[in-house]
């Protein structure tokens, strides 16, 4: 756009009045024409035309804005392209006069392209670098934990040790603590509930020694009368009795 304005300033400095009648001489000659129109990749239009809309110099098939106080930039189609212009209100003497400077868009299609390509390109190695990052983080930070998992996987229903904290990460170190106290506490539970039974059963063994004692002479006793089955049977059973209670 700033290349158009200063074609547009260009062609003006080139304007003068020709006559009383102010009509405007555009001293522009074919050399100075070529140059404005020297493009490689897009075509260069102008038109020049006084306050009476009649063209003084350049296209006549390029259109002007109606022009205001300044130079107006504008977007429109000529010869079935798409154009980017510019449209210059000056004055020469006394006329008004309005000066069109237009080109087609091949460059700046082309320069929008490699942005977006060179942008569309970059986000995607950035987003593909991003994304290895987190799956790098990702797998050597949950490590620590799949090894704590594995720890605790492999560990039999009875062993209550405590985990090892010195491998896993600072934020899973009062997890393992938890988890450690708790092993802490089932484990004096159990202590206590097999001292309870222990006692229980040294305290057990000694009447039912007695009852198996009593019963053995009662067996003796009863001889050959039907109590002698009976006694026999609850001799066996107090034995059983005694049997468990010693396995404790």
């Amino acid at each position: 756009d700033r290349a158009l304005h200063e074609m547009a300033l260009a062609v003006a400095a080139h304007l003068r009045d020709a006559d009383a009648d102010g009509r405007i001489d555009a001293d522009l000659p074919p050399q100075a024409v070529a140059v404005l129109r020297a493009d490689s990749v897009d075509s260069i239009y102008f038109a020049v035309r006084a306050g009476d809309g009649h063209l003084v110099s350049g296209d006549a098939d390029l259109q002007a804005l109606a022009a205001g106080n300044g130079s107006e930039f504008g977007d429109g189609r000529l010869h079935g392209e798409a154009i980017r212009f510019v449209t210059h209100p000056t004055v020469i003497g006394s006329t008004p006069v309005t000066i069109t400077i237009a080109e087609t868009t091949r460059k700046r299609t082309t320069a929008i392209r490699s942005i977006l390509a060179s942008v569309v390109l970059t986000d995607i190695v950035q987003l593909a670098g991003t994304l290895l990052l987190v799956w790098l983080g990702v797998r050597y930070g949950v490590r620590p934990l799949r090894a704590l998992g594995e720890q605790i996987e492999q560990r039999s229903a009875r062993d209550l040790a405590p985990l090892d904290r010195a491998q896993v990460p600072a934020e899973v170190r009062p997890l393992v603590h938890t988890l450690n106290a708790l092993f802490e506490t089932v484990r004096d539970s159990a202590r206590a509930q097999q001292q309870f039974l222990a006692d229980a059963a040294h305290q057990l063994r000694t009447p039912l020694t007695g009852i198996i004692a009593q019963l053995d002479l009662l067996a003796r006793e009863a001889g050959g009368n039907g109590f002698a089955p009976r006694l026999l049977a609850l001799h066996e059973g107090t034995l059983t009795a005694r049997d468990m209670v010693s396995g404790i």
